[in-house]
């Protein structure tokens, strides 16, 4: 199934798959989500390897797919080069970068619509590749 695909294809269709658990999640449990931003945020050997997974992913995706020639590729471009820098600031100010969201202190009807929001755009960018 999947040897059929090219690489934005194939890299849109996991995106997609990650973003529709990971907005269901969200959708279900939003507080679970609250307490592993709080756990990333106090443990660091945990935000580092985080950081690290992140960062190679984003660079991994900008070195291989790096194509801005149609809006699935821009789009999956585009969530190449926010895991990079993702990473990059994880890694550089992880504490920083992290405390600036939990100072927003998300309700968690916050998180529902970003669930909702996340599930959608999962939803759509694997319709883009099967319609």
């Amino acid at each position: 199934m999947f040897s059929s695909l090219n690489l934005t294809d194939f890299l849109g269709l996991m995106f997609g798959l990650y973003l529709l658990a990971a907005g269901i999640g969200l959708l279900l449990d939003g507080d679970e989500y609250q307490a592993m931003l709080d756990e990333f945020y106090e443990n660091p050997a945990l935000g580092y390897i985080g950081a690290i997974l992140v960062f190679v992913l984003g660079a991994v995706v900008v070195r291989l797919h790096n194509d801005w020639s149609s809006f699935t590729a821009g789009l999956v471009s585009l969530i190449g080069w926010a895991m990079l820098i993702e990473g990059v600031l994880l890694l550089a100010i992880r504490r920083q970068f992290l405390g600036f969201f939990a100072k927003l202190n998300l309700s968690s009807k916050v998180y529902n619509l970003f669930g909702l929001f996340a599930a959608l755009g999962g939803a759509s960018l694997i319709g883009s590749l099967y319609l």
